[in-house]
């Protein structure tokens, strides 16, 4: 019998206002009619994707997340893009030290429970649509400024395309 496993990623997840702010910029875009927009509440930052992980290794996953220590930082997006696979997205105008940091210390702690780490420069960004090739961004910069002080969360990927779920939330004003 197969275990069952859950897709999961590490992300900054916004507040309603930073994710009201992004999507009003993404609203003004020009999008190409085979573009997939990816709807506010899916708006984040990942900082480390996990893919399939089964219920025992969550475990493993939350007892080392819990102690990885976060700093506040601020991120100030202004730079859009569209990558080649067409992925467009926003950036930040620089990467913060303890963004770095943080990205750097969840990826020793997924290496100490042997989960895999991602070997790309990380380029922390913002999905804003998919099949976005040809896509035009507005005039005005996104000029969104994001208070990163409530650490990381761990999110599931739900089936059938749903959504995503946080899971735990980690840092300084972690809920559980």
């Amino acid at each position: 019998m197969r275990s069952s496993t859950s897709r999961l990623f590490i992300a900054l997840w916004p507040t309603d206002a930073v994710r009201a702010r992004i999507a009003q910029w993404q609203a003004q875009w020009t999008w190409p009619e085979r573009a997939s927009v990816i709807a506010p509440e899916r708006l984040h930052v990942t900082l480390h994707f996990l893919g399939e992980v089964t219920p025992g290794r969550i475990l493993d996953l939350r007892y080392v997340l819990k102690r990885v220590p976060s700093q506040r930082f601020t991120l100030h997006f202004v730079r859009p893009d569209v990558w080649q696979h067409g992925i467009a997205v926003v950036r930040p105008e620089s990467l913060p030290t303890p963004l770095r940091g943080l990205h750097a210390r969840i990826g020793l702690a997924l290496a100490g429970i042997g989960l895999p780490v991602e070997e790309r420069v990380y380029r922390p960004h913002v999905t804003l649509a998919r099949r976005a090739l040809g896509a035009k961004p507005p005039a005005e910069p996104a000029d969104v400024l994001w208070e990163a002080d409530d650490g990381f969360v761990l999110v599931q990927t739900l089936s059938g395309g749903r959504g995503y779920e946080v899971l735990e939330r980690f840092g300084p004003q972690a809920r559980s």
